[in-house]
């Protein structure tokens, strides 16, 4: 940047030519305190949009140990039946296949 360079925020007020500092007004306050309620606002929805992900990944991890305790259980259940017909096998092998 220019060293004559004055960003319009920062250049002397043309209503008040004696170089004092301009008094806050109503509209001042109003825009900061309207930029404040907005990033508040930002914030809180920024997080509420990082809580709903990380529920969406909890949510995910358990209906995917559910599906794997399912397939276990399931295997464990075939795994005692065959067992029981194997043990049966020469006695009783249909009415343990059926039971």
């Amino acid at each position: 940047m220019s060293a004559s360079y004055i960003p319009p925020d920062e250049g002397p007020d043309p209503a008040n030519e004696a170089g004092r500092p301009r008094a806050a007004g109503l509209m001042d306050s109003a825009k900061r305190m309207l930029a404040t309620l907005l990033a508040t606002v930002s914030t809180r929805v920024e997080l509420f949009t990082t809580e709903i992900e990380e529920e969406i990944h909890r949510v995910a991890s358990v209906l995917l140990w559910a599906v794997v305790a399912l397939f276990f259980g399931s295997l464990t259940v075939l795994m005692i039946a065959f067992t029981v017909i194997v043990i049966f096998w020469d006695d009783h092998r249909i009415l343990a296949a059926v039971l």
